[in-house]
């Protein structure tokens, strides 16, 4: 027992030295979102990011952002330093977070430097904050959370400016931290006017008149940044742009002056929605869901272990550590008050919420996070007696990694996805004429919407800069809508400064197949397949010419990762293109080989070829005992597969009794 003692005392201790929280804190982000580190990669935008940087000049990336945020600098520098590597740029906004919840935990330490255990537990929250859910999104946000980083930082150095007898040097600091921030995205830019209120907590001992006339000296120059930034914002750059499609428009104030009742009234209902959502709802969001949890899942019990194990060992850590007893949790109230309010006005203004119920809305929680979880901190000081406080705190510290655990290995699975369905495409088509449109329908994964989809197809197949022409656009149903089906009809796109321009015609259709079936690079040859679905309308404009069959291109390992084992659909994707060829010999080879490797067909579909090369080179009995395993896989190509037989009849050297009998197998009319 003493030995444990002993322990104990060495961990808390170690946990009590100047890197002891730090370093635990880090621990806990590695732990909620990088523990499948390796099995990581792009979603969402951070395609554009990996194309703009990789494929693009740095004109046409400065002209893409000066749509809606202009000063994009921190994409080209870390592409710079990091390449092209999924995996660090993971590592690279996890660490931007880190530092910026550290830089937050420091200034506040500079202003309640009794309270520490409270506001490492409010650190540990804002690692894990469940009302932001996109963090998975890692090169689209490092700009975000450089801005986030920033912000703390120059916090922190206000705080040092007051504390320290260098004021002059931490007030420059603080004063360009602070302008770099605000102009590298807005996100944080409402959190600028909670620095007078920090500043006045600062100097809480001089008397009244003294300490509003320190306080508004001190903010002065950083009341200038900001009201230049909101001049620059809202008045002066949408001068400069010919579109005001994606410039974020300050919408509020639009409507006050139209309806200003119906305004402020909607704005309020806003507010109180996202507060309630942001302080409390949050936390329970995933466990009070049914549709998203699992619990015959191993993922989930594996969340909720990490979850338990990490929440028990903060409670431990933080242990018998001293807590004043004088106005912490009021001023932390209306610290965090002012905060939460600050933080959600660049979200409020242009009538966005977080609670919108959009796909992207949660983002919006980046901004109110400081502010909520110092409110929450300060609830649980107010209203909670001192023994509780831990338990109540390591509650929601483990549901915050539950949640984040959870939507990792979402994001995870995905990945698998993803480059299965890109390693699949280049087995079947090693490469691409530019100028093709891919015609699929669906998108390949539900966090890869199209225009981030072209935009990995030009980095799966282009090695040289694209200028502003992109070499080509996955088209989905919605995208179609604005497509006429008609062969030499444009098919068209533009994204931005980014356009595409093709024609119907000019196209490939590739049908996304879930696991475990395989991906279809389809023409009239699959036509009446019922896997197809309105995909098979599709059929007649796919153009299978376009693939360049000899191309010995490959897919950028660096940002598909490495080539997956060879398994079925392998075999599949190569067959099918020997097919295309009219290798005849080549396909049935395929086949062999897949069957020797212990590898069966999952669709029906993916057996036609085999049946096609059988036919083709005069192997009836083979053709149709294929044709019988085609049927026993997938009934509804009964109709597809009489079509191909009647057509067999015509085949020089065709066995008439052969074919009679297939047909006759298959109930053919």
């Amino acid at each position: 027992m003493s030995f444990l003692r002993t322990l104990s005392d060495r961990f808390q201790r170690a946990y009590r030295s100047r890197w002891g929280f730090p370093l635990f804190l880090l621990l806990v982000g590695f732990l909620a979102y990088l523990y499948p580190l390796l099995q990581l990669g792009y979603f969402w935008d951070d395609w554009e990011v990996v194309y703009l940087t990789r494929l693009a000049t740095p004109r046409i990336l400065e002209e893409y952002f000066f749509f809606d945020r202009p000063l994009a600098w921190p994409y080209p520098v870390y592409a710079a330093l990091l390449g092209a590597q999924p995996y660090l740029w993971h590592l690279l906004t996890l660490v931007l977070r880190w530092l910026g919840t550290l830089c937050f935990y420091q200034a506040l330490v500079q202003l309640w430097p009794k309270n520490r255990s409270a506001l490492q537990w409010g650190g540990l929250l804002m690692m894990v904050y469940p009302a932001f859910l996109q963090q998975m999104i890692a090169t689209a946000f490092s700009r975000h959370f450089t801005a986030f980083m920033l912000c703390g930082l120059s916090f922190y150095f206000t705080a040092l400016a007051l504390r320290t007898n260098r004021p002059k040097l931490f007030w420059i600091l603080a004063w360009v931290t602070g302008a770099a921030q605000i102009f590298t995205i807005e996100y944080f830019a409402g959190l600028e006017l909670v620095r007078p209120v920090f500043i006045w907590l600062l100097l809480g001992n001089l008397p009244f008149k003294e300490r509003l006339k320190q306080t508004s000296l001190r903010w002065l120059p950083f009341l200038g940044v900001f009201l230049a930034f909101g001049w620059w914002r809202v008045v002066y750059y949408p001068t400069l742009l010919v579109t005001q499609e994606f410039v974020s428009r300050t919408r509020f104030l639009t409507d006050l002056q139209a309806a200003p009742f119906g305004a402020i009234a909607h704005l309020l209902e806003s507010i109180w929605l996202d507060f309630a959502y942001l302080i409390g709802q949050n936390w329970l969001s995933l466990v009070t869901d049914p549709e998203r949890m699992d619990f015959v899942a191993l993922s989930t019990w594996f969340g909720l272990a990490l979850a338990a194990v990490l929440a028990f060992l903060a409670v431990f850590l933080t242990r018998q550590q001293d807590e004043s007893a004088d106005s912490f949790g009021t001023q932390a109230f209306w610290l965090g008050l002012t905060a939460f309010f600050a933080g959600g006005i660049p979200v409020w203004i242009i009538g966005r919420q977080v609670t919108g119920g959009g796909a992207f809305d949660q983002r919006f929680a980046i901004g109110p996070m400081f502010g909520a979880i110092l409110l929450i901190v300060a609830f649980i000081n107010i209203l909670v007696q001192p023994h509780w406080r831990p338990w109540l705190f390591a509650f929601l510290l483990a549901m915050g990694i539950f949640t984040q655990v959870h939507l990792v290995n979402f994001y995870r699975r995905e990945w698998v996805n993803q480059r299965n369905y890109f390693w699949q495409l280049s087995w079947r088509a090693p490469g691409i004429l530019p100028g093709t449109a891919i015609f699929a329908g669906y998108v390949p994964s539900p966090v890869l919407p199209d225009y981030d989809a072209s935009f990995a197809l030009a980095l799966l197949y282009a090695d040289k800069n694209t200028d502003r022409q992109l070499p080509y656009w996955y088209f989905t149903w919605d995208g179609m809508k604005y497509v006429k089906l008609k062969a030499g009809a444009q098919a068209g796109a533009a994204f931005r400064n980014l356009k595409f321009h093709g024609f119907v015609g000019q196209s490939v259709m590739v049908m996304y197949q879930p696991a475990p079936g395989c991906i279809r690079v389809a023409d009239g040859f699959y036509a009446g397949d019922p896997a197809l679905g309105p995909q098979n309308n599709l059929l007649g404009y796919s153009d299978l010419s376009l693939i360049e069959t000899g191309s010995t291109h490959q897919p950028p390992q660096a940002i598909f990762g490495s080539e997956p084992a060879k398994s079925w659909c392998y075999y599949y994707q190569k067959a099918d293109l020997a097919r295309q060829l009219s290798r005849w010999d080549e396909v049935i080879q395929r086949y062999q080989q897949a069957a020797s490797a212990g590898f069966t067909p999952v669709q029906g579909g993916e057996i036609l070829p085999l049946l096609e090369a059988y036919a083709r080179t005069g192997q009836w009995e083979q053709a149709r005992q294929t044709s019988q395993q085609v049927i026993a896989l997938a009934a509804e190509l009964q109709p597809n597969l009489c079509a191909k037989w009647s057509g067999y009849a015509s085949l020089p050297a065709a066995d008439s009794a052969i074919i009679a009998q297939a047909k006759s197998d298959l109930a053919c009319p």
